[in-house]
């Protein structure tokens, strides 16, 4: 701890990958797929949210540039870790590097697993980047499997997209492929969005979000910096801009080994924190929230 108050931490950037085609295929900025490749080059593994056949939600273990695109973009579901913690810890004991991303929750499990085994020595691995996203609260994989279900009518999905970039916006888009169709929609439009930004749809630990009241275990906290334009920032944000939070000194180390390919700017955390108010305290309960769930069951 001491180490990381000397290099004047926590540290703010807003940033863009300087790859137009990454920062294309990114939710926001690319800032992840960079940290991603940085840790795969050095012989390590990547666990981040991706998709199985039936397009559920889990938690993923990659250890090639190919595969990273999968768990690359933001999916708004509760994703299941499955057994990702117990091969962290595996992977973390043959002494390979590991990044790990995933929601507050996530990332206080894994930091809570890793404490336990081995009298806590495994928690503190210098091998071990711990990379929270910014949350604003996961809707329950019931929801996401019940809207599939009545959107797809048995047929057959290729590929889903939660932030599908079209015409160079950043704007969300919805985007679910079934080959021969596509399904489109903006945030504002699609009733799973809707549910989603309304918390209606969110699992009940979300409205009292242990987590977020607790002290961060992250080495990197990563999120869209909504709101830059709105400061005087020389940054295109058309695509998105990441919001880089560093931590701590191993969190600084690899964003550095990563900057060279970032345009990026230094800010202050309360930058951030204007428009990302969910980043600290828990959304709100929606009162109409009992009311969806027997709808929806």
């Amino acid at each position: 701890m001491s180490d990381d108050k000397a290099f004047g931490l926590p540290k703010v950037y807003a940033c863009v990958n300087s790859d137009e085609k990454i920062r294309d295929r990114s939710s926001s900025g690319g800032v992840f797929f960079l940290l991603a490749c940085y840790v795969l080059e050095n012989g390590g593994f990547v666990f981040g949210a991706g998709f199985d056949d039936n397009f559920n939600v889990v938690h993923k273990c990659v250890s090639n540039v190919d595969d990273l695109y999968d768990i690359m973009t933001s999916k708004y579901v509760q994703s299941s870790v499955k057994d990702a913690y117990s091969r962290v810890y595996e992977l973390l004991k043959e002494e390979k590097k590991v990044l790990f991303t995933g929601t507050p929750c996530q990332i206080l499990g894994l930091n809570s697993y890793l404490s336990i085994k081995d009298g806590g020595k495994m928690r503190d691995d210098p091998n071990l980047l711990m990379m929270e996203i910014m949350c604003f609260g996961v809707p329950s994989p019931m929801v996401w499997r019940r809207y599939l279900d009545d959107l797809s009518k048995g047929r057959r999905i290729k590929n889903v997209s939660f932030r599908k970039k079209i015409n160079g916006s950043g704007v969300k888009n919805l985007l679910i492929d079934f080959g021969d169709e596509q399904y489109i929609s903006n945030y504002k439009d699609d009733k799973y969005y809707k549910a989603f930004s309304d918390a209606l749809s969110l699992r009940k630990s979300c409205y009292e979000c242990d987590a977020k009241k607790s002290k961060r275990p992250s080495d990197i906290i990563l999120g869209d910096f909504w709101g830059i334009e709105s400061i005087n920032t020389k940054l295109d944000c058309e695509k998105g801009v990441s919001a880089v939070v560093v931590k701590t000194a191993k969190g600084l180390n690899a964003f550095e080994n990563i900057s060279d390919h970032l345009i990026y700017e230094e800010y202050g955390l309360g930058d951030v924190l204007k428009q990302n108010i969910y980043y600290k305290k828990s959304v709100p309960y929606n009162s109409g929230r009992s009311h969806f769930f027997e709808y929806y069951k």
